[in-house]
């Protein structure tokens, strides 16, 4: 991609030397190579600046309108990519948020079981520490173990409650 600008001496040879940097500009825009990009910007900037005023001022404007244009391509080829990106970092970004959701239900859902399970321990425990209570009824030698019975099933009765507060069980607020 080199002119060889020192032997161009008519505006023709000047307007010649312009299309052919335009169809290296229209390749390295279609290639999408970012250097022939560069380069083809590179060669179009020393056209300007060495094609003399006298002759080839309304090339130079078509050279400045080229650059401008595939600096213009360029610039929007990036924004599409990062609009693309944008659209993928939204996706990813709901899939994550999916993710944690789905485990943070499941979590719940696990502390609601271990809760349930002990909710119902604790009323199974509570019927039978009353049944026991009221087996031994109330004689002399069983007063120490109902009173035990007793404190237990207050202990017990006190303790469902909480239980019931722990997030994702029944109750809980």
């Amino acid at each position: 991609m080199s002119i060889d600008f020192d032997s161009l001496a008519t505006f023709d040879d000047w307007s010649d030397a312009l299309q052919q940097i335009l169809r290296q500009a229209r390749t390295a825009l279609q290639s999408g190579n970012v250097s022939d990009r560069v380069a083809v910007q590179d060669l179009l900037a020393e056209f300007i600046a060495k094609s003399p005023n006298r002759i080839a001022t309304g090339l130079d404007d078509i050279a400045r309108k080229a650059m401008d244009d595939m600096l213009n391509t360029a610039l929007s080829e990036a924004l599409t990519s990062l609009a693309s990106r944008t659209a993928d970092l939204a996706l990813h970004a709901k899939a994550i948020s999916d993710i944690a959701s789905n485990a943070e239900a499941k979590a719940a859902a696990i502390r609601l079981d271990k809760a349930r399970q002990v909710i119902d321990s604790a009323t199974s425990a509570i019927v039978s520490l009353n049944g026991l209570r009221q087996t031994l009824g109330a004689a002399a030698d069983d007063l120490a173990v109902v009173g035990k019975i007793d404190k237990a099933v207050k202990v017990i009765q006190e303790l469902v409650p909480l239980v019931m507060r722990v997030k994702g069980s029944p109750g809980a607020g």
